[in-house]
């Protein structure tokens, strides 16, 4: 009995270990396939798909769903169109009370009445039901307090960093 209470005590913070390894590689995989999703859908004029990604408050706080499909539709036919928008990387892994949240490191190129542009920035992933389902903020040119204003679940000590740019793509 003793040696089995000394395994347990030994090994349970193994396990534990283990298992919050798992959880991170599991939370850190959901939010990047998901990511891609929304950007995959973005760029191919899917903006009802693209909108179910996008936190709902900021969803609410632009004007709602229809509002938002004209808005995208427009600055297409304007001339203003996102050619590539790629997900690098997810970093940041962290939790609260309430949810899982992550950074996601992006990168976009976009054509604007004819200059390619490109920036880089960050995205903010928060999920509620521990990993499985992952809503997105764009930081653009915001910082995490700034930002906290809108959402103040999130956590302060997310690696956010305001985007780059735009800077003129050079062929």
């Amino acid at each position: 009995m003793k040696k089995l209470l000394i395994c347990l005590l030994i090994c349970l913070p193994l396990w534990n270990s283990v298992r919050a390894q798992t959880d991170t590689a599991y939370v850190t995989e959901a939010a990047m396939v998901q990511a891609r999703v929304m950007a995959d859908a973005y760029l191919h004029e899917e903006y009802d798909r693209f909108i179910d990604f996008m936190h709902p408050r900021l969803t609410d706080m632009l004007g709602g769903r229809d509002t938002l499909v004209k808005m995208f539709r427009k600055t297409t036919a304007q001339g203003i169109k996102t050619t590539r928008m790629e997900i690098l990387r997810v970093k940041g892994v962290m939790a609260n009370d309430t949810s899982v949240q992550c950074v996601l490191d992006q990168e976009q190129e976009m054509m604007m009445f004819g200059t390619e542009y490109i920036t880089k920035g960050n995205l903010i992933g928060i999920s509620y039901d521990k990993g499985i389902h992952w809503y997105f903020i764009n930081v653009a040119t915001n910082s995490i307090e700034e930002l906290q204003k809108l959402f103040p679940e999130l956590i302060g000590d997310l690696p956010v960093k305001p985007q780059d740019g735009p800077r003129f793509k050079k062929n």
